[in-house]
């Protein structure tokens, strides 16, 4: 490992793969940056017994190309979305768990979180959708669909040297993805370049569900769940 000094900043280098998978299951232990000022682990989670994270994200402004855009589509929305359709007038007043109950959607697998499987498998829909958007009518050569865990993130990796994803071209293309195709992404998501994301090939420990990139709308979430936990 290296540490180098620009200005008054450290930045850290990892010598090889190992060392980031290392850092990975124990952040704290394995804090680049030691104890300085620029340590990342927190004092307090030192003074626990070897603490491991709960998850693991990265900064998409941190790849070697630059502005890489991400779409966020989240089964949560979707199926509050399909509540409000399936719950009738009379009822509709209610919100948040109550709307989901009133749905059946609570009751549905995965029992008991605020979506069902139905509705991780139409977002999966959605983000190949995406995907075909950014190849039809972008001419995209570089694209990523990610199961999240309670959704997919979507990638558009080319390079964009004439706009480099700008604040104005990502509100163009929240508006064409909401409005023009009904696919309901996050917009906030897309129009943040320095947005963090879960890191794929971490578990999602919140679902048990492995990130992970996928080839096909056709992806069975339920084989994300790793075998140790399944068992």
């Amino acid at each position: 490992m290296a540490n180098r000094s620009i200005g008054d900043r450290t930045t850290h280098e990892f010598d090889d793969f190992e060392d980031v998978v290392e850092f990975i299951r124990h952040p704290a232990r394995n804090d680049p940056l030691g104890r300085s000022e620029f340590a990342l682990a927190d004092p307090e989670v030192l003074e626990k017994p070897d603490p491991r994270p709960d998850a693991v994200y990265y900064a998409l402004d941190h790849w070697e190309r630059p502005w890489v855009l991400l779409v966020d589509i989240d089964a949560k929305e979707i199926a509050r979305d399909r509540a409000d359709e399936m719950v009738s007038a009379a009822v509709d007043e209610r919100d948040g768990d109550a709307l989901l109950d009133a749905a059946g959607i609570l009751d549905a697998d995965p029992a008991g979180y605020p979506y069902a499987f139905e509705d991780i498998d139409r977002a999966i829909e959605y983000g190949f959708e995406v995907r075909d958007i950014f190849e039809d009518d972008f001419d995209a050569e570089e694209t990523m669909v990610v199961y999240s865990g309670q959704g997919v993130h979507v990638y558009l990796l080319d390079t964009d040297p004439a706009h480099r994803y700008d604040e104005q071209s990502r509100e163009v293309l929240n508006d064409l993805l909401l409005e023009t195709y009904d696919i309901p992404i996050d917009p906030v998501v897309t129009a943040d370049r320095r947005r963090v994301a879960r890191l794929p090939y971490s578990l999602h420990a919140d679902v048990c569900s492995i990130v992970q990139p996928i080839e096909s709308p056709a992806f069975d979430v339920r084989s994300a769940t790793p075998e140790v936990i399944d068992e």
